[in-house]
């Protein structure tokens, strides 16, 4: 018999998973911010592209 207190399994809903896209893009868009800031190119472009990526 299975307990009524258990935790139910749930699948991420599209409201979280849009909610994880936006936290990822801002993460993104500001680390390659901090990195242009300190004249690290290479790195803020990688950053751009992973940024591009997720928002497609």
């Amino acid at each position: 018999m299975a307990s009524r207190s258990a935790a139910p399994t749930m699948g991420t809903t599209t409201t979280e998973a849009q909610a994880f896209a936006l936290l990822q893009a801002t993460s993104d868009a500001t680390m390659a911010k901090l990195y242009l800031s300190r004249g690290n190119i290479p790195a803020a472009r990688r950053k751009a592209v992973q940024l591009k990526v997720s928002t497609s």
